[in-house]
Protein backbone atom coordinates (compact mmCIF):
# COMPACT_ATOMS: atom_id res chain seq x y z
CA UNK A 1 0.00 0.00 0.00
CA UNK A 2 2.53 2.30 -0.09
CA UNK A 3 2.07 5.81 -1.61
CA UNK A 4 -1.70 5.04 -2.19
CA UNK A 5 -4.54 7.86 -1.84
CA UNK A 6 -6.97 6.43 0.88
CA UNK A 7 -9.47 9.23 0.26
CA UNK A 8 -13.03 7.72 0.73
CA UNK A 9 -11.81 4.33 0.77
CA UNK A 10 -14.26 1.84 2.27
CA UNK A 11 -11.66 -0.27 4.45
CA UNK A 12 -14.27 -1.85 6.44
CA UNK A 13 -13.63 -5.69 7.81
CA UNK A 14 -10.28 -5.58 5.27
CA UNK A 15 -7.26 -7.40 6.73
CA UNK A 16 -4.77 -5.11 6.32
CA UNK A 17 -1.73 -7.25 8.85
CA UNK A 18 1.13 -6.44 8.29
CA UNK A 19 0.74 -3.36 5.69
CA UNK A 20 3.14 -1.48 4.40
CA UNK A 21 1.71 2.74 5.08
CA UNK A 22 4.51 4.69 4.16
CA UNK A 23 3.43 7.66 1.83
CA UNK A 24 0.04 6.97 1.95
CA UNK A 25 -2.19 9.83 1.66
CA UNK A 26 -5.49 10.79 2.51
CA UNK A 27 -5.98 8.92 5.52
CA UNK A 28 -7.90 11.03 7.66
CA UNK A 29 -10.99 10.72 4.76
CA UNK A 30 -11.19 7.29 4.54
CA UNK A 31 -15.00 6.39 4.71
CA UNK A 32 -14.82 3.55 6.88
CA UNK A 33 -12.50 1.53 9.12
CA UNK A 34 -14.71 -0.45 11.16
CA UNK A 35 -13.76 -4.04 11.93
CA UNK A 36 -10.31 -3.22 9.89
CA UNK A 37 -7.73 -5.45 11.31
CA UNK A 38 -4.14 -2.88 11.57
CA UNK A 39 -2.02 -5.18 13.25
CA UNK A 40 1.40 -4.62 12.96
CA UNK A 41 1.31 -2.23 10.08
CA UNK A 42 4.53 -0.71 9.49
CA UNK A 43 5.12 2.51 8.65
CA UNK A 44 2.45 4.26 9.54
CA UNK A 45 1.87 8.45 9.23
CA UNK A 46 2.01 9.55 12.90
CA UNK A 47 -1.17 9.23 15.06
CA UNK A 48 -2.65 7.07 12.34
CA UNK A 49 -3.05 3.80 14.58
CA UNK A 50 -4.58 5.38 17.53
CA UNK A 51 -7.11 7.44 14.98
CA UNK A 52 -7.90 4.25 13.51
CA UNK A 53 -8.95 2.40 16.82
CA UNK A 54 -10.29 5.25 18.60
CA UNK A 55 -12.29 6.80 15.95
CA UNK A 56 -12.98 4.53 13.07
CA UNK A 57 -13.63 0.98 14.99
CA UNK A 58 -10.21 -0.57 13.57
CA UNK A 59 -8.89 -3.44 15.50
CA UNK A 60 -5.48 -4.89 16.56
CA UNK A 61 -6.03 -8.65 15.87
CA UNK A 62 -2.55 -10.75 15.61
CA UNK A 63 -4.41 -13.30 14.20
CA UNK A 64 -7.90 -13.99 12.34
CA UNK A 65 -9.37 -16.44 15.41
CA UNK A 66 -9.29 -13.00 17.22
CA UNK A 67 -12.19 -11.36 15.05
CA UNK A 68 -14.43 -14.21 16.03
CA UNK A 69 -16.46 -12.74 19.29
CA UNK A 70 -16.62 -9.48 17.46
CA UNK A 71 -18.78 -10.58 14.48
CA UNK A 72 -21.07 -12.40 17.12
CA UNK A 73 -21.24 -9.57 19.03
CA UNK A 74 -19.20 -10.44 22.15
CA UNK A 75 -17.23 -8.06 23.94
CA UNK A 76 -13.64 -8.15 25.50
CA UNK A 77 -11.28 -10.26 24.05
CA UNK A 78 -7.41 -9.83 23.21
CA UNK A 79 -7.71 -7.52 19.95
CA UNK A 80 -6.71 -3.80 21.18
CA UNK A 81 -9.76 -1.80 21.46
CA UNK A 82 -11.46 -4.02 23.72
CA UNK A 83 -9.87 -2.99 26.83
CA UNK A 84 -12.28 -2.17 29.87
CA UNK A 85 -15.51 -4.26 27.95
CA UNK A 86 -15.95 -6.89 30.26
CA UNK A 87 -18.03 -10.17 29.24
CA UNK A 88 -20.08 -12.02 31.49
CA UNK A 89 -22.10 -15.13 30.70
CA UNK A 90 -24.93 -16.04 32.46
CA UNK A 91 -26.83 -19.45 32.85
CA UNK A 92 -30.10 -18.81 31.27
CA UNK A 93 -32.74 -19.66 34.03
CA UNK A 94 -35.05 -22.27 32.37
CA UNK A 95 -37.31 -22.40 35.46
CA UNK A 96 -37.05 -25.36 37.34
CA UNK A 97 -36.02 -28.01 35.44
Amino acid sequence: MVGVKLTDADLGETDLRGANLRDVEGWRAVRTLKLANIHGVRNPPPGFVSWAVDTMGAIQAPNKDHLLPRYLGITGGPARGLEGDKIQFQQADDGDQ
